[in-house]
């Protein structure tokens, strides 16, 4: 439970609104009256929705994200396993007096690990230098071609560079094919090893995972991002239903909520295994700090 001023709750509120209306119309079904463009009008649905639906369902994300921030002024940086609040409350709100926001506080779910980490990952990609040059350098042939006159007074016919023609480097502001194939090596072994990084992180991460029990996610986590998931995307389509569902390839509400919750599950026992290594290994539990470490420790076979 914490004390809460409504002046300061209000700008919060407002914020919000200002950021989510048309989205928040859309959800509520709010039947207004229609601006000449044919929208709803939203200038009045604010208030309206808050009589009708109400603060804390209304602004279930604001009041929430103001309980996380207040717990976590509260707790030291060893404790801070507070995965969300939920079940918001807002106890005797007014426009003019003070009031308490109560909610429930829920803990990461516990990860376990059995055995050890297997750091072996099979070179899925071969690194065949010689092969990418020269298919890169037949890339060019179609890119660049010449005039080139077959007989006097007749219209020249054009015709694409040769692979070894120098020329044809130089139209790629290089000062010929030497040139351009050290560069080309540069950014290719760059390219090669960040795609290595890559695919090491998610090969033995995918081990990792399926060597591990997770703890019960709450539902009521899965519950609120799907909902957030479901106001972004439909925030992308100019809050259309119809084109929401088409864009996803599903023909009802229940049926894009599914695909929503498939992907907020799946996001939140990788957060959960991100925060199992950080634990472990002392780094800090996002996926740049913990892939960094991990590929350190890679074992190519």
């Amino acid at each position: 439970m914490q004390k809460a001023s409504t002046q300061a709750l209000r700008p919060l509120f407002d914020e919000y609104w200002s950021n989510h209306s048309e989205a928040l119309v859309s959800i509520y079904k709010y039947k207004g009256k229609k601006s000449k463009g044919g929208s709803i009008d939203t200038s009045k649905a604010q208030g309206s929705l808050e009589s009708t639906v109400g603060f804390e369902k209304l602004y279930q994300n604001v009041l929430a994200d103001f309980a996380l921030k207040t717990i976590n002024e509260h707790l030291t940086p060893e404790k801070k396993s507070v995965m969300f609040v939920a079940d918001v409350r807002l106890n005797s709100y007014t426009e003019t007096d003070e009031c308490f926001v109560i909610a429930v506080v829920f803990l990461w779910p516990e990860m376990t690990f059995d055995g050890e980490i297997d750091y072996h990952v099979e070179r899925k990609i071969p690194r065949d230098f010689d092969a990418a040059f020269e298919q890169q350098c037949k890339n060019l042939t179609f890119k660049h071609r010449i005039a080139k006159e077959v007989a006097e007074g007749s219209e020249p016919e054009f015709i694409y560079l040769e692979i070894d023609d120098d020329q044809l480097y130089v139209a790629e502001g290089f000062e010929n094919k030497e040139a351009f194939k050290q560069t080309f090596d540069l950014q290719w072994n760059a390219y090669m090893d960040n795609s290595d990084k890559h695919f090491a992180f998610e090969a033995i991460f995918d081990k990792i995972i399926q060597q591990s029990h997770f703890e019960s996610i709450p539902q009521k986590w899965l519950e609120v991002n799907t909902d957030a998931f479901l106001i972004r995307h439909l925030q992308s389509v100019g809050n259309d239903k119809k084109k929401a569902m088409e864009v996803l390839g599903v023909k009802t509400d229940e049926q894009m909520r599914h695909k929503f919750a498939g992907e907020v599950y799946r996001q939140t026992i990788h957060q959960m295994s991100l925060n199992w290594y950080s634990d472990k290994f002392g780094v800090p539990a996002d996926e740049l700090s913990v892939s960094s470490d991990l590929i350190e420790k890679v074992i190519w076979v």
